[in-house]
């Protein structure tokens, strides 16, 4: 990875894919150990997002198995975040793109209502793509919506110093709050 990172002149790496890492303890720290330069995983800028909004309890949007979302599940709790997740409806998690935004947002919908005592809803993966409803649902529901891929962008460039206002996107990007405390 250094060989590539010196031939491209990265200044940052995002790594996506929240499956290694809920499988992997501690990449994170073994990743940022061996790069000389800022890191960016999935689970953990989702974590550092949803500090960033005080997100103590959450509803998690995702695609994937029941056993994957508990291992999310408890990888957030390691963060002193409590996930929320409605069970299993589509038979693979790749049936999640032939969902349009208007299935996103009722499936999103259902499950708050299931539980709706939640401080952010989190959506894990582009699969189940929230990006072209999330401004408006957060306007509607009045919740943060944190999506992986916008929080990895947001951590890297955070930790390489640069801050953007993106509008459309939510207030992740809108805001760009500053990174929490922590090892993100």
């Amino acid at each position: 990875m250094q060989e590539l990172i010196a031939e491209h002149s990265w200044d940052g790496v995002i790594i996506s894919g929240a499956p290694k890492e809920a499988l992997n303890p501690g990449m994170r720290e073994r990743v940022s150990a061996g790069l000389k330069v800022p890191v960016s995983l999935a689970l953990r800028s989702s974590v550092a997002a949803l500090k960033a909004f005080v997100a103590k309890r959450i509803l998690l949007m995702t695609p994937v198995d029941d056993e994957l979302k508990r291992l999310y599940r408890d990888y957030l709790a390691g963060f002193g975040v409590e996930s929320f997740y409605p069970p299993q409806t589509l038979r693979a998690h790749t049936d999640a793109l032939k969902l349009s935004a208007d299935d996103v947002e009722e499936m999103t919908r259902r499950a708050l209502a299931e539980y709706p005592d939640v401080d952010a809803i989190y959506f894990q993966g582009a699969l189940l793509d929230p990006i072209p409803i999330l401004e408006k649902m957060e306007v509607e529901l009045n919740l943060p919506i944190i999506a992986s891929n916008p929080a990895m962008l947001w951590v890297i460039l955070s930790k390489l110093g640069l801050n953007y206002q993106i509008t459309g996107y939510g207030k992740l990007l809108s805001q760009w709050p500053s990174l929490p405390p922590g090892p993100f």
